[in-house]
């Protein structure tokens, strides 16, 4: 066992260079060793998380984090039936949307799509960390407004819960 490392509010991310790699995409476990290789090609690109695309070059997830984004009012996502894991932390996210009548939608997005607009790699380690840059003249980030006060109800909905 090793500590976890320190909670982190932001990451820069990284396209990944090549499609997807993973042989078993919905489980997890079988692919860390070239998920942990894909974030390792990400810190030489200076970014914290490598994101994964299909063969067409859309969207996915992160190596070890589920993708998130928003257009005008509308929490988005990558579609159920496209190869991603099951993210829990994703899953209560678009949740906590539709609670909240906040529209959801899912689609699979080009990185160019991502341009400006608030995007978030979620995962149950960090919760929500906003995309304050894409490596290798990736898209331009857009401002994360709603990611503090939406980490602040994953929180509220998480606390006292087992990890």
């Amino acid at each position: 066992m090793r500590p976890a490392p320190p909670r982190e509010p932001t990451v820069v991310a990284w396209v990944a260079d090549v499609p997807d790699p993973r042989r078993a995409p919905r489980r997890k476990g079988p692919d860390l060793e070239r998920l942990a290789a894909l974030r390792e090609r990400a810190a030489a690109h200076g970014a914290g998380e490598a994101v994964l695309t299909d063969a067409d070059g859309r969207l996915l997830e992160g190596a070890f984090t589920s993708l998130l984004w928003w257009e005008g009012e509308t929490l988005c996502a990558v579609d159920d039936d496209a190869p991603i894991l099951p993210g829990i932390t994703r899953a209560l996210l678009i949740e906590l949307a539709r609670e909240r009548a906040t529209p959801v939608a899912q689609r699979r997005p080009l990185p160019q799509e991502l341009a400006d607009r608030e995007t978030w790699l979620v995962s149950a380690l960090h919760g929500i960390r906003a995309v304050t840059g894409w490596a290798n003249a990736g898209p331009r980030a857009g401002d994360p407004p709603r990611a503090v006060s939406w980490q602040r109800l994953l929180d509220e909905l998480t606390a006292g819960q087992p990890a």
